[in-house]
């Protein structure tokens, strides 16, 4: 790595995904092979970093590198495939986002559960419980539980988040 040590590490710095190991350097996320160890190599390919204050790395998933803003909660993605950005958006503040496989559980401050389908960016289908969304949106056996104020409410998924 260019530079002289020590290194900026800390939270989201480093993430591995398949064959390759990332690495947040600056503004920029630099793609290394990861079963290769030569000194001095240089980078396959660069992305860049989501522009923005509070903008948090939390990792890679679904060929996605996934960033969350620490003000807001907004969560955005810049895609392995062409580097293009990507954002996944709601119709109310955000107050809690959790994501398995191919759907995004966007909890927002109405009361409402928001699906979406983190490859197309299209909403799935959205729960109204009536009441506070504060926790994580749980999964299992092809269903989604959703802790509102003073209730658990599950659902049965669609095969296109499966």
């Amino acid at each position: 790595m260019p530079g002289d040590p020590p290194y900026v590490n800390g939270y989201g710095g480093i993430f591995s995904n398949k064959d390759k190991l990332y690495i947040l350097q600056g503004d920029a996320i630099a793609e290394y092979p990861l079963t290769t160890s030569n000194p001095g190599t240089a980078p396959l390919r660069t992305f860049h970093r989501p522009y923005g204050e509070n903008m948090v790395w939390l990792g890679v998933t679904q060929e996605r590198l996934i960033f969350k803003n620490g003000n807001t909660g907004e969560l955005t993605g810049i895609k392995l495939a062409n580097g293009q950005e990507v954002q996944w958006h709601g119709d109310a503040p955000v107050s809690q986002i959790d994501v398995y496989g191919k759907g995004m559980y966007r909890a927002q401050r109405n009361g409402t559960l928001l699906v979406l389908n983190m490859m197309s960016g299209q909403s799935v289908f959205r729960v109204s419980t009536g009441g506070d969304l504060h926790n994580t949106t749980l999964k299992t056996n092809g269903m989604i539980i959703i802790q509102a104020e003073g209730k658990l409410l599950g659902v049965k998924l669609p095969a296109s988040l499966k």
